[in-house]
């Protein structure tokens, strides 16, 4: 707090004492400043315990929000090490197709690829029955939160350092829509496609390596996987 001043002219003091001797404002005045101290050190004690609090108080929330982190961020992101335009497929699948659902630990996809088409630098052709599935850590067992089936054909472009990218993504329908769209986008590839998404056995065993490689590309402490409602897979 701000302390008064005082200003008493030279006159006023003269006629002051004429009237009244020496008693005049002295102690008053001294007992009025000394009143505004303590007040301003108890002002600033205040405000110092209030900051402090304030203080702990946010750093208890940054403590809360970075353990919540810790728990979205507990694993490792997937990353595919192999051909680079498989690799761009997984990069489109577990950023931009899972961006969907609701976050989770790891976004994991796999694949069956049907064909490729390179005869234009471009625009390189992949046809596919493309997954991702989302999962949680319980333990040392991957649970299914969420995922999906997003078989279609992927566009496409290589970079300067050889890596590709996906410019588009001509996915198949939903409901009475995907045959008609599927016989559209595979054309003469569309009873390959058929087999492949018939073939439940031959995809799991392939869910199952695409897990397996992530597991041990990460060193992850991770056995088996489970969907909601069904047994454990292991990873063995």
């Amino acid at each position: 707090m701000k302390r008064k001043s005082y200003v008493w002219p030279a006159f006023l003091l003269v006629l002051m004492f004429s009237v009244t001797g020496c008693s005049g404002n002295t102690a008053p005045v001294e007992k009025a400043d000394a009143e505004y101290d303590s007040e301003e050190a108890l002002d600033e004690e205040t405000n110092a315990d209030q900051i402090s609090g304030e203080s702990t108080e946010t750093e208890e929330i940054a403590d809360d929000e970075n353990e919540d982190d810790a728990k979205v961020s507990g694993l490792p992101g997937y990353v595919y090490d192999g051909d680079a335009k498989i690799a761009a497929i997984c990069d489109y699948l577990t950023k931009d197709i899972a961006s969907h659902y609701s976050e989770a630990e790891v976004s994991i996809p796999y694949m069956q690829i049907i064909d490729t088409d390179e005869s234009n630098p471009e625009d390189t052709l992949v046809w596919g029955d493309f997954w991702v599935m989302n999962y949680n850590l319980e333990g040392d067992v991957l649970a299914t939160d969420s995922g999906g089936n997003y078989p279609g054909l992927m566009h496409l472009q290589e970079s300067s350092d050889g890596s590709y990218v996906v410019t588009e993504f001509e996915q198949v329908g939903d409901g009475s829509d995907f045959i008609p769209s599927a016989k559209k986008i595979f054309g003469d590839r569309y009873d390959a496609f058929s087999r492949a998404q018939s073939d439940n056995e031959t995809f799991e065993e392939i869910r199952k390596e695409y897990i397996r490689d992530y597991v041990k590309a990460n060193g992850l402490n991770i056995t088996a996987y489970q969907d909601y409602g069904w047994e454990p897979v292991t990873l063995e």
